[in-house]
């Protein structure tokens, strides 16, 4: 997904699913079943696809579609974040359909987080493709013209059990049994990356008078950023009470939003 748009469009739903994850205190693991269901019906349905794609409809007519086609199956967080998505203009159908894909590994990734099992994951994703890349005859019958079934079977026997954490065995069955390529190794890889990015990151809390726009948010994320040098993620909360308009905690410190204010300042004023 190299295209500008669908970076873009990638990060404003991303976005919106953290903010679900952490505002609206949404079951992460239903999510994630839910936005991993809807992202291998829009690979296999082409029209479908091309419908929730369609760039000469307007973003508030695709998000009405989708409810119109899905929303009866879908609970309120996924619908909430679907429709941030396919609100977005994507490079491609195929791209809004990845999307989605990557949108169910952040929400099973973010599971693990909150589980305290992130490093347990990301371990035992690596374990499994070193495994794979080391055994020629696993891979093939991981790979090859094998039925789901047999597939399935192969690995209950090899990570059933509870011998892996149950969001590694959904990424490993989504990455099995519902992919249609065939290079398991390389989207494994890319699922441990999500859960690195996710373990090297901060989360901010935000208490903000009023809510933030999207110019204010990106300002507050970048000024955060360069402060702690690592991606800051904001979670925001709407208090009337919070003296001076705006509050900002990261763990135990709490940011003095003026220093802040000062900092971004100081970047336009070079820049410019």
């Amino acid at each position: 997904m190299n295209q500008g748009a669908s970076r873009d469009a990638l990060a404003a739903a991303a976005a919106e699913l953290e903010q679900v994850i952490e505002s609206d205190r949404a079951d992460t693991d239903a999510l994630g079943d839910e936005l991993f269901a809807v992202g291998r019906l829009l690979s296999r349905q082409t029209a479908l696809r091309r419908a929730l794609w369609d760039r000469s409809r307007s973003g508030t007519d695709r998000a009405g579609l989708l409810d119109t086609m899905l929303s009866a199956q879908l609970s309120d967080p996924t619908r909430k974040v679907l429709r941030t998505a396919v609100g977005q203009r994507w490079a491609s159908p195929r791209d809004l359909a990845d999307a989605v894909e990557d949108l169910a590994v952040r929400a099973v990734v973010a599971s693990a987080d909150q589980a305290g099992a992130l490093d347990r994951l990301e371990d035992e994703l690596f374990r499994f493709r070193r495994i794979m890349v080391g055994d020629q005859d696993l891979r093939s019958a991981l790979t090859g013209e094998v039925d789901a079934d047999r597939k399935s079977a192969l690995l209950d026997a090899l990570i059933g059990g509870g011998k892996v954490a149950d969001q590694t065995r959904t990424l490993i069955d989504q990455a099995v049994l519902a992919r249609s390529s065939r290079n398991v190794e390389h989207t494994l890889e890319r699922y441990s990356g999500v859960a690195a990015a996710r373990r090297e990151r901060l989360v901010a809390h935000v208490r903000s008078v009023t809510d933030l726009t999207a110019e204010q948010r990106d300002r507050l994320t970048a000024a955060l950023s360069r402060m702690y040098g690592r991606s800051v993620a904001l979670n925001v909360e709407i208090d009337a009470t919070v003296l001076g308009g705006l509050a900002v905690r990261l763990g135990d410190e709490v940011v003095d939003a003026t220093v802040l204010a000062r900092l971004d300042e100081a970047r336009r004023r070079l820049a410019g």
